[in-house]
């Protein structure tokens, strides 16, 4: 019985983490709200946000998160976007000319995404 609630007990915490980890990991709906509106929004957790079409045409993304966000046909022409995180980042169609500091790591573009460079992608 002891060893039924001691594996009870750690199954419980251990999925109190996960769903911590989960809501930590997650955009903040005020963060989504201002960039969206704004088109600038340093620092900001966008990771997971839906922001297919976003226009952020030389808006300041530095250091924002937008791991797994969506960012299809989003316009980031000329956007500082220094180390913001672009992982599983869905980056099709978008335009990102003339982005400064961008890495798109882990990042999925396709042959409609224009790269920082000014070539279509698939961007490296």
């Amino acid at each position: 019985m002891l060893n039924s609630t001691r594996l009870f007990t750690t199954a419980l915490f251990a999925f109190m983490l996960a769903g911590a980890a989960v809501y930590a990991t997650t955009a903040t709906p005020e963060d989504e709200a201002r960039v969206k509106q704004t088109g600038s929004c340093p620092g900001c957790n966008l990771s997971g946000a839906d922001l297919n079409g976003l226009v952020a045409e030389l808006g300041d993304l530095t250091n924002a998160d937008f791991t797994e966000a969506n960012l299809y046909r989003a316009v980031l022409k000329g956007a500082n976007l220094t180390g913001a995180n672009f992982n599983g980042a869905n980056l099709s169609g978008a335009l990102l000319q003339y982005a400064k500091g961008v890495d798109l790591t882990g990042a999925i573009t396709d042959y409609r995404t224009q790269c920082p460079n000014g070539e279509a992608g698939p961007c490296s």
